[in-house]
């Protein structure tokens, strides 16, 4: 039985032979902003409901508005700061 093959296909072969497969030049570029955007999203939340726990817990407890305005910007900043080192050493381990 003859072997009909058209250049194309003899030029894949070949590639295969040397190869071993056609796909280790393939490189794909993704944009990596996806990883931020995550991190924004979860920490976002976490700052949002932390956040609101403090100003109920602060209304609830007849503290006055200055004690609870200065609460919750110590939590908003602590929670930044342990975000962002979560978020960094998560992602360089």
């Amino acid at each position: 039985m003859a072997s009909y093959m058209t250049q194309s296909q003899s030029n894949f072969e070949d590639s295969l032979i040397e190869n071993d497969s056609p796909f280790e030049t393939h490189k794909e570029n993704h944009i990596s902003s996806g990883e931020y955007l995550k991190s924004l999203v979860y920490g976002g939340l976490d700052g949002c409901i932390n956040t609101l726990i403090i100003i109920l817990s602060g209304v609830s407890s007849n503290t006055s508005a200055n004690k609870v305005l200065v609460f919750c910007i110590a939590a908003i900043v602590g929670d930044g700061i342990g975000m962002g080192l979560g978020d960094y050493l998560s992602a360089r381990s």
